[in-house]
């Protein structure tokens, strides 16, 4: 298994052989890596391996991008290089999720305009994911995502205190699972600090997303940057209102006033106050709600999805 972030020499040397061993023994017509070291490793055995045909899907840039200072820096520009090199095999289309990502490769002339497609996310199951209406009860304000700290869960902490100063009723929960490999990660420790002083729910991780999503009021994500995030098309889908941060990704989810809500990233305040306002007008979030099944059933559709993924297939086999 190839650890997502680790850097031990080793386990990485182990992982680029693996990968060249089930070349050498499928012989593929076609490659299809997804993510920073798959897309990496695999574009460069592609190339040195003469695969025929390679689509590499960078689903948004993440942690590595995010940090900043010198060393982080350093990190970006040798990455960079090393996604040049993987993404140069001549006949290759690479996917992005968004344009902002799109336009920083090539404006950093990592690859060039006419391999590059995009695919507004992963998709989501519109027969499984149905538009419902809220629930009674106190509202709920959800925040569903891998435990990590650059999905600004910080903020969503900080928001659910004002709230609760603010006298508003209302319930913070927090959906997910732990992700020790990412350094990004928040420890369990810090996760049950924040429900033993009464600020959030913490749910843990669960599989029954359209269940757990139909009890939500409002979906919120506070994420510092995203290719696509699914969650938020998910929550479009059910029909809920969000609330997300004006980066990217995140905001191409989202109608400003017509879907949802975007607020500045990093600024757990007047996430507070996006919620406040929100919370105190269902008729807006039902709106919101309709708008966001609209657009999901218009742009998100999986079958949508899997239909452009093939039709790049197509494209590349029919240039062998």
């Amino acid at each position: 298994m190839m650890n997502r972030s680790g850097l031990n020499l080793f386990r990485e040397i182990k992982s680029f052989l693996s990968i060249a061993t089930l070349y050498k023994n499928v012989k593929p017509d076609l490659v299809h890596t997804v993510t920073i070291k798959p897309v990496i490793y695999g574009g460069l055995l592609a190339r040195m391996m003469g695969v025929p045909d390679l689509v590499s899907a960078v689903p948004g840039l993440g942690y590595l991008y995010i940090k900043k200072g010198l060393k982080a820096n350093i990190r970006v520009f040798l990455v960079n290089r090393l996604y040049k090199l993987a993404l140069s095999h001549p006949n290759s289309r690479i996917i992005f999720q968004n344009m902002d990502d799109r336009q920083y490769f090539i404006r950093h002339k990592i690859t060039m305009d006419e391999r590059v497609r995009i695919i507004r996310g992963s998709g989501v199951d519109l027969k499984k994911y149905q538009q419902s209406q809220e629930p009674d009860g106190v509202p709920i304000v959800m925040l569903a995502s891998r435990l990590l700290w650059d999905k600004g869960i910080d903020e969503f902490v900080q928001a659910a205190n004002i709230v609760r100063q603010a006298d508003v009723s209302c319930r913070f929960v927090l959906v997910g699972d732990l992700d020790p490999q990412n350094p990004s990660s928040i420890e369990r420790t810090v996760i049950e600090a924040w429900v033993d002083s009464g600020y959030i729910e913490w749910w843990g991780k669960k599989n029954n997303m359209p269940e757990i999503l139909s009890q939500a009021n409002i979906v919120v994500l506070p994420s510092y940057r995203e290719g696509l995030p699914k969650v938020l098309i998910e929550a479009a889908a059910a029909g809920r209102a969000i609330i997300t941060t004006d980066v990217p990704g995140c905001r191409d989810v989202v109608i400003e006033g017509e879907t949802g809500s975007l607020v500045p990233v990093r600024n757990g305040k007047l996430l507070a106050q996006e919620i406040i306002a929100l919370l105190a007008d269902r008729k807006k979030r039902a709106r919101m709600g309709e708008a966001g099944r609209k657009m999901a059933e218009k742009y998100f559709s999986i079958d949508d999805v899997i239909d452009k993924t093939l039709s790049i297939y197509s494209e590349l086999l029919e240039l062998q």
